[in-house]
């Protein structure tokens, strides 16, 4: 609907005005002062990414998650709250707003029959976020890794979707809740619900500890000698070797139980690939002679490489 602002200096379109709070906000946020920051706010997941509006209405966002949500956006509107007080004097128009975003969100996050296209969604989207890992070279990834923060959240958020729209008390943004009504439901044993719990609020301890070091969004375990020691005195031990070890046990326990539930798609392995990432990084020219090149384009290929 079309509104506009009334007691200023000027009347502002409702859209530009509430733009123009957000774009304050999120500056507000995001300053860096001496005494740090206070969230880092990333706007690229609204939609249409970049490209869209910071501000829209309740029936523009329900239009877009009906007809152009992708399944990411599924799993990131199942964790997403509202920011709003929670206070008993809450204006009683803000408990409404509150009911009917979430009455708008509820048909796109959980469908009405059970949805096992979830599982297949989720091995596409591990798959990707696995040779993002490798693109960027992320070693010792506590979030995105194998076992890790994401492969946590994917079990549970599986069983969220699956049965979620059917069994109302999975209808739930905290992972802990949730796994506490799927023992309930039988649909983990209470052993793998607290297994699942207590690797998860492990690994979110390290990830605090991590990004504490430098003041940084981070899940990389760290290279420097200093940190490293930081991290093995926080987490107990003696030395940073059975640091890792810990870290190591329980991101498989997790990946055991992710590759049960959710499994993973055979990736295939490019043969070429690994060879000319070998002769670009270590120059291993030895390479080759496993490839069927004349002998002109192998002096070629040193040639280039070796110039470059």
């Amino acid at each position: 609907e079309h509104c506009e602002t009334q007691g200023g200096r000027r009347s502002l379109e409702a859209q530009v005005f509430f733009t123009k709070v957000s774009q304050k906000l999120i500056a507000a946020l995001n300053q860096i002062t001496p005494d740090g920051q206070v969230f880092r706010v990333d706007m690229r997941l609204r939609p249409f990414g970049d490209s869209g509006p910071l501000v829209i209405s309740f029936s523009a966002m329900e239009d877009y998650y009906q007809e152009q949500g992708r399944d990411w956006e599924r799993y990131a509107m199942l964790k997403g709250r509202l920011i709003q007080s929670s206070q008993p004097n809450t204006p009683e128009y803000e408990t409404l707003y509150r009911s009917e975003f979430y009455a708008l969100l509820k048909p796109f996050v959980y469908r009405r029959y059970i949805d096992f296209s979830v599982v297949e969604s989720l091995r596409k989207m591990k798959a990707m976020i696995a040779q993002e890992v490798r693109r960027k070279g992320l070693k010792g990834n506590i979030k995105l890794g194998a076992g890790g923060i994401r492969e946590a959240e994917f079990v549970v958020q599986a069983f969220q979707m699956i049965r979620g729209g059917r069994d109302v008390n999975l209808q739930t943004q905290s992972l802990l809740k949730a796994l506490e009504q799927l023992v309930g439901l039988g649909a983990l044993e209470a052993k793998n619900a607290q297994q699942l719990r207590s690797g998860y609020l492990y690994l979110r301890k390290v990830e605090q500890y991590l990004q504490a070091f430098n003041n940084e969004q981070t899940q990389t375990l760290p290279f420097e000698a200093l940190n490293q020691q930081r991290l093995t005195h926080l987490l107990g031990f003696e030395s940073y070797e059975q640091a890792l070890a810990e870290i190591s046990e329980v991101m498989i326990q997790i990946h055991d139980e992710f590759d049960l539930m959710v499994g993973t798609e055979k990736e295939e392995i490019d043969d070429d690939s690994i060879l000319y990432e070998a002769l670009w990084e270590n120059s291993d020219f030895s390479v080759l002679d496993r490839v069927d090149f004349s002998d002109e384009a192998q002096a070629l290929w040193k040639k280039e490489l070796t110039e470059f």
